[in-house]
């Protein structure tokens, strides 16, 4: 699952995925790391990791992270 947004103007992706040990990872990539690994955010460097207090679940980290976006509406993307 993945969020495309411009967060504090840098195009920016959410994502949770599912690390190579089976665990599930929530990250912050920029839009262009997140292109030039085909979209494996296994592969690409994050630009922010993605933490919570509400819990140690990759989807908790998710939702209270896209809280922080600072968000201006982009063109949908295909991924």
């Amino acid at each position: 699952m993945a969020y495309v947004a411009d967060n504090h103007g840098i195009p920016s992706v959410a994502t949770v995925f599912e690390s190579a040990n089976g665990e599930l990872k929530t990250l912050e990539l920029t839009l262009e790391e997140w292109k030039e690994n085909d979209s494996d955010p296994r592969d690409a460097r994050p630009n922010r990791y993605c933490v919570t207090t509400d819990g140690d679940r990759a989807y908790a980290g998710l939702r209270s992270h896209l809280l922080t976006f600072e968000v201006e509406p982009m063109e949908r993307l295909e991924l």
